[in-house]
This record gives C-alpha cells, sequence and structure tokens, in this order.
C-alpha cells in the first residue's frame, strides 16, 4: 500500500494545479472483506493526497444527482477482475492535470488490489463508455470540457 501513496502523491501536484480537486465517485459492489479493505485503503490513500474529493455508493444508481458531477468515476462489480473507470472522454482528450489523475487511479486501483482487478477506461471497452453516457445522463459525471 506504500507504493500506492507514492503513486498518488506524485499526480497531487499536478491535479490540483491545473483542474483542483478532482471529483470521484467510487461504485462499491464488491461482496468480500478482503476487497472492501483493498478498496477502503484505496481511498484513505485518495483522501489523503488532497487530490481527490472522495463519495462512494453501494450499488449502481438509478436516481438522477443534483449534486455537482464527478470528474471520474469508479466501478468495481460483484465479481470479476475488471475495475472500469469512467471519464467525460477518452483520456488523451481529457485535460492534462485530470489524464494525471486518471492514471494515477488506474495504477492506485492495480497497486492496491494486486492486479487481480485490471481498470478498463473508454479507451479499452465499450461498456465503459455505456457506464460513462449513463452516469453522465443521471448528472453523475461531468459533461465533455467540464
Amino acid at each position: 500500500m506504500r507504493t500506492v501513496a507514492v503513486i498518488l502523491l506524485a499526480v497531487a501536484g499536478l491535479a490540483l494545479s491545473s483542474i483542483g480537486e478532482v471529483r470521484l465517485l467510487i461504485v462499491d459492489e464488491t461482496e468480500t472483506i478482503e476487497e472492501s479493505i483493498r478498496l477502503e485503503a484505496l481511498a484513505r490513500g485518495l483522501w489523503a493526497s488532497e487530490a481527490f474529493s472522495v463519495r462512494t455508493l453501494l450499488k449502481w444508481p438509478e436516481e438522477p444527482w443534483d449534486g455537482e458531477p464527478f470528474h471520474l468515476i469508479l466501478v468495481l462489480p460483484t465479481e470479476g477482475g475488471e475495475a472500469w473507470l469512467c471519464s467525460p472522454g477518452p483520456v488523451s482528450a481529457l485535460p492534462e492535470g485530470l489524464q494525471l489523475a486518471y492514471q494515477g487511479l488506474a495504477d492506485g486501483v492495480d497497486q492496491a488490489f494486486e492486479g487481480k482487478r485490471t481498470v478498463r477506461g473508454l479507451g479499452e471497452s465499450l461498456k465503459a463508455w455505456t457506464m460513462a453516457i449513463a452516469l453522465h445522463r443521471l448528472g453523475y459525471l461531468i459533461g465533455v470540457g467540464g
């Protein structure tokens, strides 16, 4: 977990300087104690970096969100080896600070789950696109350029 903290602290300065605090929503559908502990450690590292503002939900959102939308949304399904990272567009089209936050978060998930979960984003998965569109329509995910 020490590696996760180092990665996140390295990203923190750059992300904060260009976009401010990254609003992150974690949709945690995991059911095992081991995964819950790993995810909590990741969330604590993100929070401690001061580059991320983190909220969590324990199930996929179905109702519209009326709060400020999130920059990134990490979805951990009940089972399987994937984690979905939704963003307002492909990583290469995001502002530099958000690109760095995205990559830091993806690396953090890899470290926290010791490679047992692979992050899939818009560049790797049609499912991530589908999730991102649905989350944007519900008001959870910022729009392109937001």
